[in-house]
Protein backbone atom coordinates (compact mmCIF):
# COMPACT_ATOMS: atom_id res chain seq x y z
CA UNK A 1 0.00 0.00 0.00
CA UNK A 2 1.69 3.24 -0.97
CA UNK A 3 -0.95 4.86 1.37
CA UNK A 4 -0.37 3.62 4.34
CA UNK A 5 -2.58 5.42 6.80
CA UNK A 6 -5.33 5.50 4.88
CA UNK A 7 -5.12 1.61 3.54
CA UNK A 8 -8.03 -0.76 3.48
CA UNK A 9 -9.25 -2.37 6.40
CA UNK A 10 -8.89 -5.90 5.14
CA UNK A 11 -5.04 -4.37 4.70
CA UNK A 12 -4.59 -3.17 8.21
CA UNK A 13 -5.64 -6.67 9.95
CA UNK A 14 -4.29 -8.86 8.07
CA UNK A 15 -1.15 -10.96 9.64
CA UNK A 16 1.09 -12.96 7.95
CA UNK A 17 2.51 -14.28 10.10
CA UNK A 18 -0.71 -16.41 11.16
CA UNK A 19 -1.05 -16.57 6.75
CA UNK A 20 -1.15 -20.72 6.46
CA UNK A 21 -0.34 -20.38 2.99
CA UNK A 22 2.31 -18.48 3.43
CA UNK A 23 3.74 -20.94 6.12
CA UNK A 24 3.90 -23.54 3.43
CA UNK A 25 5.45 -22.05 1.15
CA UNK A 26 8.20 -20.38 3.29
CA UNK A 27 8.87 -24.18 4.10
CA UNK A 28 8.33 -25.99 0.77
CA UNK A 29 8.13 -23.52 -1.83
CA UNK A 30 5.80 -23.65 -4.82
CA UNK A 31 5.70 -23.74 -8.75
CA UNK A 32 2.27 -22.29 -8.95
CA UNK A 33 -1.03 -22.33 -7.71
CA UNK A 34 -1.90 -25.64 -8.23
CA UNK A 35 1.42 -26.69 -6.52
CA UNK A 36 0.97 -24.76 -3.67
CA UNK A 37 -2.79 -26.10 -2.85
CA UNK A 38 -1.33 -30.02 -2.74
CA UNK A 39 1.52 -28.91 -0.82
CA UNK A 40 -1.13 -26.90 1.56
CA UNK A 41 -3.36 -30.13 1.54
CA UNK A 42 -1.11 -32.56 2.66
CA UNK A 43 1.20 -30.21 5.05
CA UNK A 44 0.49 -29.44 8.72
CA UNK A 45 2.25 -27.02 10.42
CA UNK A 46 1.29 -26.24 14.46
CA UNK A 47 1.03 -22.68 15.54
CA UNK A 48 3.98 -22.57 17.95
CA UNK A 49 6.43 -23.38 14.92
CA UNK A 50 5.47 -20.82 12.37
CA UNK A 51 8.09 -18.85 10.93
CA UNK A 52 7.74 -15.30 12.22
CA UNK A 53 8.72 -12.46 9.19
CA UNK A 54 9.83 -9.38 11.08
CA UNK A 55 7.91 -6.43 10.36
CA UNK A 56 9.92 -3.73 8.72
CA UNK A 57 8.57 -0.15 8.64
CA UNK A 58 9.86 2.87 5.71
CA UNK A 59 9.93 5.91 7.50
CA UNK A 60 8.36 7.03 4.63
CA UNK A 61 5.55 4.81 4.97
CA UNK A 62 5.03 5.76 8.63
CA UNK A 63 4.85 9.86 7.60
CA UNK A 64 2.97 9.26 4.47
CA UNK A 65 -0.10 11.86 4.83
CA UNK A 66 -1.67 11.39 0.74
Amino acid sequence: CTNWRKRPKVCREYDCNSDFLLQVVLRKGFKNIADLAKKAANTHIPKENHIKIPVIHNHSENNNTD
